[in-house]
């Protein structure tokens, strides 16, 4: 059933999309002619701060010259790493997160997997507030699949905490008021809550020391388009989703720094990376990235970038890129709404270009590795690789794996696109059971009734994917398919194994 190969195949592909508080798929490189003046690379935080720290070794407190943030966050992946590099670095003082309910994340969800993430990375003394679900103006939002995927943490093994009382306006307010110097907003999702919170109170903005945001293209195409509206035309997510209050936020007077997609193109989440983190994960943040990264191994790759991590490195060292000024306005209307054009009548901007992808790395990975392990370390209690030429389906015959998650590796070769079908035998069903169906069926690769579905890996070419599959007790089965033009071939492997408690 080519139909429903398919299906599976794109219900993977829209999960990959929610890996990204911007885009996930490529957007056009840098322009060769996008202006770039010298960076302003000496800065407060670019101190001599290690890169690096001994994994065990206890999170550091603030120094006394830390930087005063509220981290304002739509808890996507991207957003997730970020907070698990910042949270431990005596750079900054997170004075608060809240959480912008109008992105990826709807609010509850989000605050409570805040919540539960910086309880595992030991800073449970951070308030956490949810802010609205709605955008200042409009209807605009992120697609629903996306958004589910941030909802449940994109599968994380975090703690349920509860969210208490209070919301991102009035958390913003305090966290500002409470602050002994001017608070610095590290913008990471849309800006509908700071939009919010300086319509409440317009004492805000002279102690606001800058807005910081990953946000915006100007020198490249936006990315909406790739998944979201397809009359849009040049905006990028964070902006796309709430214009109205980006435009509020730059007419407020607070010094605007972007980290654009002008920047964040030259920053994609390589294998090489998750590599690294695979060999050094003993600290919370490395952990918690490691094992987000091992969980959804879309999000390593082709069209996924470090858009917020990016970002928040280039809070605490901006002389790892190289920034330009430009005065900027925010389309308002029509299909270019939450667009950034350049307008002399605009708001003078200053913005990342041209990134030091080595030094980001180094530093990305130095801050995940700051402080203490997690109190319960990411584990994977068993690992399958299959092997698949598209005649033969080699899984290994496992025998007998325990409970819990396990890595499925398929690595394939011959061409095209290949499939492996974990199956979960219904009650009453067995392989052989399989095999018949298989072999009378007259369309194989449809599901059957007696089986269900916990997981699903596919490669296109020559190559390797992965997936972590939730496994209960039961019986199980894999199946290969290789789909080449109009056809599917499915071919089972050598038989069943058992999943105990």
């Amino acid at each position: 059933m080519r139909a429903r190969t398919m299906v599976l195949v794109v219900a993977l592909a829209a999960l990959a999309l929610a890996g990204a508080c911007s885009a996930t798929n490529p957007s056009p490189a840098p322009s060769s002619t996008a202006a770039a003046a010298p960076a302003d690379t000496v800065g407060p935080l670019a101190s001599s701060v290690p890169a690096t720290s001994p994994a065990q070794a206890a999170t550091p407190e603030p120094s006394p010259a830390a930087l005063p943030v509220i981290v304002d966050t739509d808890m996507s992946s991207d957003d997730i790493m970020a907070l698990a590099y910042l949270a431990r670095d005596p750079r900054v003082d997170i004075r608060a997160v809240t959480v912008s309910g109008t992105g990826l994340v709807h609010p509850n969800a989000g605050a409570q997997n805040v919540l539960g993430l910086l309880k595992e990375l030991g800073r449970s003394d951070i308030p956490v507030a949810p802010g609205t679900a709605d955008p200042l103006e409009g209807r605009r939002a992120f697609p629903a699949a996306w958004r589910d995927s941030s909802d449940a943490g994109y599968g994380l093994s975090l703690d349920s905490v509860a969210v208490g009382p209070g919301d991102a306006v009035g958390l913003i307010r305090s966290a500002i008021d409470e602050s002994p110097t001017p608070v610095t907003i590290l913008a990471l999702g849309p800006m509908t809550n700071l939009a919010q919170a300086l319509a409440a109170d317009p004492t805000l903005g002279p102690r606001i020391a800058g807005v910081h945001a990953m946000a915006g293209a100007i020198d490249v195409g936006g990315n909406v388009p790739e998944g979201g509206d397809p009359t849009a035309v040049g905006a990028e997510w964070n902006l796309w989703v709430d214009p109205a209050a980006t435009a509020a936020v730059f007419a407020s007077g607070i010094p605007i720094t972007l980290v654009p997609l002008d920047a964040t193109n030259d920053v994609p989440v390589t294998k090489e990376t998750y590599a690294e983190l695979e060999k050094d994960h003993a600290a919370a943040g490395a952990d918690v990235a490691y094992e987000l990264l091992t969980r959804n191994p879309f999000l390593i790759g082709e069209g996924n970038y470090f858009w917020d991590q990016l970002a928040t490195v280039l809070l605490v060292r901006p002389d790892l890129a190289t920034f330009t000024d430009a005065t900027l306005g925010v389309e308002g209307t029509g299909p270019s709404s939450g667009r950034l054009v350049r307008d002399a009548a605009g708001t003078p901007v200053r913005y990342a270009v041209r990134p030091d992808v080595a030094g980001f790395t180094r530093e990305f990975l130095g801050g995940l590795r700051r402080g203490e392990p997690r109190p319960e370390p990411f584990v994977l209690p068993a690992k399958m690789t299959v092997t698949f030429d598209g005649k033969t389906c080699d899984d290994g015959s496992p025998g007998t794996l325990p409970a819990g998650d396990a890595l499925v590796v398929l690595d394939a070769s011959g061409g095209d696109v290949s499939g492996l079908a974990v199956l979960r035998f219904k009650e009453g069903a067995d392989w052989q059971s399989l095999l018949d169906y298989m072999a009378t069926a007259a369309d194989p690769s449809n599901q059957p009734d007696f089986v269900d579905l916990p997981g699903f890996v596919t490669v296109e070419g020559d190559g390797s994917a992965s997936a972590v599959v939730a496994m209960t007790p039961g019986l199980y089965g894999m199946v290969c398919f290789r789909a080449t033009g109009d056809a599917v071939d499915t071919i089972p492997a050598a038989g069943p194994f058992t999943v105990t408690e």
